[in-house]
């Protein structure tokens, strides 16, 4: 019977010695213990670019368009609509902020100002 039970005593105990340490527990890491800069080979993992299928669109719901607001945007990566309905646009490539304008309101932009030389453009807020 004890042969059976400590084996089986150690098989359920063993989720609690492996748990995570309480919240607020304290490591000390140590610059030494780390490994040396450029040991081992930098890891890599980019999207794979995938063609669009033939036929591919917005699905919209009933009564609802889409139209294209602007073109000839270099790497837009993030966007906001001002209190003047005006879209300031983050083009991170070329590190640049560019306003877009609907002057006429058919849901075009009808003219762009562009400021450059800004650094890292992520976004405006």
């Amino acid at each position: 019977m004890m042969k059976r039970f400590i084996p089986l005593m150690l098989i359920v105990a063993m989720p609690a010695l492996a748990a995570d340490p309480a919240p607020g527990t304290r490591f000390r890491v140590d610059v030494s213990d780390l490994p040396a800069p450029f040991a081992t080979p930098s890891a890599a993992n980019p999207a794979d670019v995938v063609a669009r299928p033939p036929g591919a669109g917005l699905k919209l719901p009933p009564g609802w368009r889409a139209t294209l607001f602007a073109s000839g945007l270099d790497h837009p990566r993030n966007l906001l609509v001002l209190a003047d309905n005006s879209v300031l646009v983050a083009e991170q490539r070329f590190d640049r902020l560019t306003r877009l304008v609907d002057g006429d309101g058919d849901g075009i932009a009808d003219s762009r100002t562009t400021w450059p030389q800004f650094r890292r453009t992520f976004g405006p807020e």
